[in-house]
């Protein structure tokens, strides 16, 4: 057994119950038995919205993982979810030069003290297999700044929160003829990443699409 896996012994992302296998190897998520059927990985028809990719629907221990990072600093449950992301099918779509994290505005940033789709972006980056064609990896980049501290998205109704987050973000450093992908932790109307996408296609990046972990369904 490898020294870190004695120290730091794998649990489960929803119940962080000790894990005695690696998780569910179907869907490569280190959950117990008991979790395991409250996972929902999305069928390839819903994966895949208006050029926004998710991997689960937002239920069960994954959801309770999210919350757990952003809401109790729970900071180890980072590196198993960026995991999650560097297995998702869009890596496979072309080269990407960027990842950019959705930002967070500064006060909001200075509160929670980090920001996790930051967090998340960066182990997935670990995790992505070397491509076949080039040796670099994709950087994380702050390539995007939050104008203002709009509410979350989650108190709105879907009908207001693409006006919520309208102008919301303006793009840091030069994007001309690069590949980008936004990273976030959770999608539901796609608002929040669409604005993203939109102002960095404004900004000259040739190629822009978003990745999510979850996917609200209701």
């Amino acid at each position: 057994m490898h020294v870190l896996s004695w120290l730091y012994p794998p649990v489960c992302l929803g119940c962080r119950r000790l894990l005695a296998g690696g998780g569910c190897e179907q869907t490569r998520v280190p959950v117990c038995s008991l979790c395991r059927a409250d996972l929902a990985p999305l069928p390839s028809a819903m994966r895949n919205i208006a050029g926004i990719e998710a991997l689960f629907a937002y239920q069960g221990p994954l959801s309770a993982a999210v919350s757990a990072l952003k809401f109790r600093h729970d900071l180890a449950v980072a590196g198993p979810l960026g995991r999650l992301l560097a297995h998702a099918p869009i890596h496979h779509d072309g080269e990407w030069d960027l990842i950019v994290p959705v930002p967070l505005h500064a006060r909001r940033l200075l509160g929670r003290g980090f920001n996790h789709s930051e967090l998340i972006a960066r182990w997935m980056i670990r995790a992505l297999r070397p491509s076949t064609t080039t040796k670099a990896r994709p950087r994380v980049a702050t390539a995007l700044r939050r104008l203002r501290a709009t509410p979350p998205q989650t108190e709105l109704p879907a009908r207001l929160r693409t006006a919520n987050v309208a102008g919301a973000f303006r793009p840091v450093g030069g994007l001309q003829g690069c590949n980008v992908l936004v990273v976030d932790d959770v999608t539901t109307t796609g608002a929040t990443l669409h604005a993203c996408i939109d102002t960095l296609s404004g900004a000259g990046a040739r190629r822009v699409a978003g990745l999510a972990l979850l996917r609200t369904l209701a």
